[in-house]
């Protein structure tokens, strides 16, 4: 955490050319580790019960609004895991889908936003991508750095984006956007 926080504080210093202020930081870093993060991918506790035969179960938990659950019922039904005795349904998939996107679930909504990259649709692909970033889910927050790092030409504004989503990746212990953070941070030098 304390190298993260010292990228960040050079962050800032060259962002703002001026000295950080480290009280500043160190409340906003506190704050950070207190937020939720979002829970593990898929319990294994879920998985189990499937392989149990106790769909039920997951589903009145998923009813209930549990995002373990309904990230679960998304990868049974489109037949991502192994050894279920539940054949894939897509119907049952897409309906879970929707389901998370309304409760604003993190990976839902980041298959969503995967979905609307596959018909090109920029547009709904970043808001979804962003909502599930903003969320906390690591993987979509790498996505939308990467999204913003990539573009031509490669504004300040691009790569503040990307620095602030490779941050916040960084900080869950994404170990790809520790490495794209310090490059991000080169090319930040580079254009001012």
């Amino acid at each position: 955490m304390l190298k993260v926080l010292y990228v960040f504080c050079f962050y800032c210093c060259l962002v703002y050319s001026q000295q950080p202020d480290l009280e500043e930081i160190t409340q906003w870093a506190e704050k950070q580790n207190s937020a939720e993060n979002p829970p593990e991918f898929v319990s294994l506790e879920w998985f189990n019960d499937v392989k149990k035969d106790n769909l039920q179960n997951v589903l009145n938990e998923a009813q209930n609004g549990s995002f373990s659950a309904i990230r679960t019922l998304i990868f049974v039904y489109n037949g991502w895991v192994e050894d279920s005795d539940i054949l894939p349904d897509s119907i049952q998939a897409k309906l879970w889908l929707e389901e998370g996107v309304k409760k604003e679930e993190p990976f839902s909504l980041f298959l969503q936003a995967t979905s609307f990259e596959k018909e090109n649709d920029n547009s709904n692909y970043i808001k979804y991508l962003k909502l599930s970033a903003d969320k906390g889910y690591v993987v979509a927050q790498r996505f939308l750095a990467n999204f913003y790092a990539s573009q031509d030409p490669l504004t300040s504004e691009d790569l503040n984006n990307a620095i602030k989503y490779y941050f916040l990746a960084s900080k869950q212990g994404d170990e790809e956007s520790i490495s794209e953070l310090g490059y991000a941070l080169d090319k930040l030098v580079d254009i001012n």
